[in-house]
């Protein structure tokens, strides 16, 4: 289920791997889930994908109008559009480090 990836994960975001997934086969087929890093901005995860993005995709980081120090613990449910024009419920979860800075997003993305 889960894209294999090129790229280097974090500890911090490791430590989330077995809770994406579990949350994953539990809801599938009907959820996403993107995990974001956000020092390089890009995609670093990506497990059952409906979005026909691939891993080292720049995170679009831009559609959650907030800047990366002001996010918040998780976001609120918010609507995007899918490829095919459907309308997708998602949410996302801020990564902190032990200093509470944030460094990642878990995005789950519901069909």
């Amino acid at each position: 289920m889960s894209q294999k990836t090129q790229v280097v994960l974090r500890k911090e975001i490791q430590a989330f791997q077995p809770m994406i997934e579990a949350i994953v086969n539990l809801f599938h087929p009907f959820v996403e889930v993107a995990v974001h890093d956000l020092k390089t901005e890009q995609i670093v995860l990506l497990h059952h994908n409906l979005s026909k993005r691939k891993v080292g995709d720049k995170s679009p980081l831009a559609e959650l109008h907030v800047s990366t120090q002001q996010f918040p613990d998780y976001f609120e449910p918010y609507y995007k559009i899918n490829w095919d024009g459907k309308p997708l419920k998602c949410t996302s979860v801020t990564i902190r480090d032990e200093q509470g800075k944030a460094i990642g997003l878990i995005c789950f993305n519901f069909d």
